[in-house]
């Protein structure tokens, strides 16, 4: 039986259900009919001009993308712009455009616990309510704040780290947060927690986080969330490995936006 955007979205429910997704964020199809059949199905962490132009030469039926194609409301869609125009290239060429994204970190073996697990914390729980996005857990043993972010580095494959705290400072009760967790300090100065690893965060939320003792460990939005996508992979080749006409599924090539510069 052919596979469609609407069994797509089944299936990407039983794992990161839209009931998780927080009030202010916009999951699920972005664009696309529920109807299209799916022979060929990607997955990625954005929807770039790259991506975009990988998904066309492998003639993909259908994206699912971490980060929202459509976040704030559209006005309008001006095909004189790049943004317009990006827009416009997804429709002509057929792509149905899914989003699994705050659903995804707060999701059961999603971001975050997936981040949790690399990052070597033995065990962890959410934080506060069940569909809460951050973890917070603990690792085998207390070790320096120093020693602790060449971990993240290393796990993460990032260049370069933003670290606040005292590097000599031991740390073992660990909160987790991909992406923009910075907005999530003032609850995490509650919970017990040694250190706050995140992807980005404000410069007022460091001093804040910095008056208060917490270490901090960021490690870039784009590094923490992208271990996701091979995962994201893994779920669709196994939830449709029964079908007889289960699709090709495919990890597009990307990289972060920001490129380190290091002195001379």
């Amino acid at each position: 039986m052919a596979i469609t955007v609407e069994d797509v979205l089944k299936a990407l429910e039983t794992w990161a259900p839209t009931y998780l997704a927080e009030s202010w964020d916009n999951v699920g199809l972005q664009i696309g009919s529920l109807t299209q059949v799916v022979k060929r199905l990607a997955v990625a962490l954005d929807l770039t001009p790259a991506v975009l132009s990988q998904a066309k030469s492998l003639q993909i039926d259908c994206l699912i993308t971490h980060h929202p194609l459509l976040f704030n409301p559209l006005r309008k869609i001006e095909l004189d712009n790049p943004w317009g125009n990006l827009i416009a290239e997804v429709i002509r060429a057929h792509i149905a455009v899914i989003s699994a994204h705050t659903n995804l970190d707060a999701a059961l073996n999603g971001v975050n616990d997936l981040l949790a697990r690399k990052l070597g914390l033995v065990s962890w729980q959410t934080m506060g309510r069940e569909d809460h996005i951050v973890r917070v857990g603990e690792l085998s043993e207390a070790v320096s704040l120093q020693d602790f972010a060449h971990i993240v580095q290393r796990e993460l494959k990032t260049q370069a780290l933003d670290v606040v705290g005292d590097l000599a400072g031991l740390v073992k009760r660990v909160a987790i947060c991909g992406g923009a967790g910075g907005g999530f300090l003032e609850e995490v100065l509650g919970e017990g927690v040694d250190v706050l690893v995140t992807g980005e965060c404000k410069y007022h939320q460091a001093r804040l986080a910095e008056i208060y003792g917490l270490a901090l460990i960021i490690a870039g939005h784009f590094e923490t969330e992208v271990i996701i996508v091979p995962e994201m992979a893994r779920f669709f080749k196994e939830y449709f490995s029964k079908n007889s006409e289960s699709p090709q599924i495919y990890t597009l090539e990307e990289r972060s936006p920001y490129k380190r510069i290091f002195a001379m």
